[in-house]
């Protein structure tokens, strides 16, 4: 019998990770004790402290922007409508964690009926200028990310929002959702609506193929912006609302999320007193992606102005179409082709540190260069910044020359199957449904974010199409694995075929090249010529 409680066991060893063991202090040292707390609370009213900015490089970055149609600024325009927040109730995710008051999205679903007028009465306070208190706060739970878990800047600060709060947000939303792709190029797609990270990975990986086939000077930088979301002044938020033509009222909404908001920090369980939240935008709010994808479009407009790109003819009409960069959120990538484009690149960065308060880090950002460069030749990138050879790391992924890119594949057999062993203590336990999900779910997916993107060796396919078939049985091979493949309403259990799934992926994208109508996206443009 498969008993969720024990297929999800394996979460409590994780819990260790999200301890805050010591802490090391800016000035050299460390604390271990109580002094944890302290510490890590005068460092996060430090990050959100709002920082002065200057207006007029605002003004100068927020000229010339895409503006959204009058029909699309009135839509958005219109006071929020019950029935809104009821279909925001209905699309909430089951299963969150809840926010200080304790009630989860299953709460208001159950009770919409009986509780829905009066939280919609509460939510019309446009007038007050603020929201209750209890829709004003959150609490920061950190999460561990890569390196020194002794550094701060190493954990995640998620924000525990209210559901109440999610519900606002999730109706503003829905509301963005249907003209944002309006204001926001193509280039940039984290949280724009009919848009993914792959179509970013796609056009780096093309990007560099087409300058290899056409022995092109290429640079490809991939900024580095530290603590991207928790620095966005609110000021330039809005300011950055307004340049792109959206009305008074919608901004007025937004800026009920955050005005006069506060945030308790919680620390190894135990939650510290409430600070004010001067900048950033709450990573945990659903609305969040949007608003960022907002502030740094501002940038990314001026750097498709000012960057030479790598331009092509649109196989499908006449238009020149021209990549310059990739952007996920904040993970930008941009094409170098010339000393110019540096001192235009940072020149055009200056502008927008000074105006929105962020902070971009060359010393972590990284670069790939290609081509012999023989007139002159690279272009001399700023200090703590250097060019590679061999190729850099995107949004995951190993991209360069074919030597440097087999990184994504090293070592990914053994966590595979180390993933799989640390199941083969419950296989008695399990059905062979349970055994299909743990392959299949935890397992096969640590394995498709590449695969959309690049090849593997096909000796590696074979290798983790029989672990799991393996893993399966646990001994006798019943069955001939191509019956295992079918889905369970033809005689099947549904296992994952990998090299099925890849074929598949690779299906999608054609298709999508062929018949997309959005002929112009740099990656379609680009995939399609490469294509032919």
């Amino acid at each position: 019998m498969d008993v969720p409680t024990s297929f999800f066991s394996l979460e409590k060893k994780t819990v260790n990770r999200k301890i805050l063991c010591h802490l090391k202090l800016p000035g050299g040292g460390e604390v271990t004790d109580g002094r944890i707390r302290s510490c890590a609370l005068s460092f996060y009213e430090d990050l959100y402290k709002a920082e002065p900015c200057d207006d007029e490089m605002a003004d100068i970055l927020l000229q010339d922007l895409p503006q959204l149609m009058e029909e699309e600024k009135s839509r958005l325009d219109q006071p929020l409508t019950f029935d809104e927040l009821t279909v925001a109730v209905q699309e909430l995710s089951s299963g969150k964690v809840p926010g200080l008051d304790g009630l989860n999205a299953e709460f208001y679903k159950k009770f919409w009926s009986v509780i829905g007028k009066d939280l919609f009465s509460v939510l019309e306070c446009r007038e007050r200028g603020t929201l209750p208190v209890s829709l004003r706060r959150a609490v920061i739970t950190l999460l561990p990310k890569k390196g020194d878990l002794g550094d701060i800047k190493n954990w995640r600060p998620v924000s525990l929002l209210g559901v109440d709060y999610k519900i606002f947000s999730k109706a503003l939303i829905n509301r963005l959702k249907l003209c944002i792709s309006s204001v926001i190029h193509a280039d940039q797609s984290y949280c724009i609506p009919n848009r993914s990270i792959f179509d970013n990975l796609f056009l780096v990986r093309d990007l560099i193929s087409f300058a290899k086939v056409y022995k092109l000077d290429v640079g490809l930088v991939s900024l580095d912006q530290e603590k991207a979301f928790d620095r966005v002044d609110h000021g330039f938020l809005f300011k950055c609302l307004n340049a792109f033509g959206f009305g008074s009222s919608f901004i007025s909404y937004v800026k009920l999320l955050y005005t006069d908001v506060y945030s308790i920090l919680k620390i190894n369980g135990t939650l510290l007193r409430p600070f004010l939240v001067g900048r950033g935008i709450r990573q945990g709010c659903g609305l969040s992606g949007i608003l960022y994808a907002i502030v740094i479009e501002p940038l990314l407009t001026v750097l498709r102005r000012q960057l030479s790109g790598i331009s092509i003819v649109c196989p499908y009409s006449t238009d020149l179409v021209t990549a310059r960069l990739s952007a996920y959120a904040d993970d930008v990538t941009v094409v170098i082709r010339s000393d110019e484009d540096v001192k235009k690149l940072v020149s055009s960065l200056d502008v927008y540190q000074r105006a929105s308060s962020s902070r971009i880090n060359w010393q972590k950002s990284v670069s790939f260069l290609l081509g012999k460069w023989e007139n002159g030749g690279p272009p001399v990138l700023p200090r703590l910044c250097s060019w590679s050879l061999e190729g850099f790391k995107v949004l995951g992924v190993f991209m360069g020359v074919d030597q440097y890119m087999e990184n994504n594949w090293e070592g990914i057999f053994d966590k595979v199957s180390g993933r799989l062993q640390r199941w083969r203590w419950i296989l008695p336990q399990l059905s062979y449904r349970g055994r299909v999900l743990i392959i299949n779910n935890l397992a096969a997916s640590m394995l498709w974010h590449r695969l959309n993107v690049l090849n593997p060796p096909k000796i590696l396919l074979q290798r983790l199409q029989k672990i799991f078939v393996d893993f399966f049985w646990d001994g006798h091979h019943w069955l001939p694995p191509a019956i295992l493949y079918l889905p369970v309403n033809e005689g099947g259990q549904g296992l994952i075929d990998v090299n099925a799934k890849v074929k598949a992926m690779r299906l999608k994208v054609a298709q999508t090249l062929l018949y997309s109508k959005e002929h112009t996206t740099p990656w379609v443009s680009f995939g399609l010529a490469l294509l032919r």
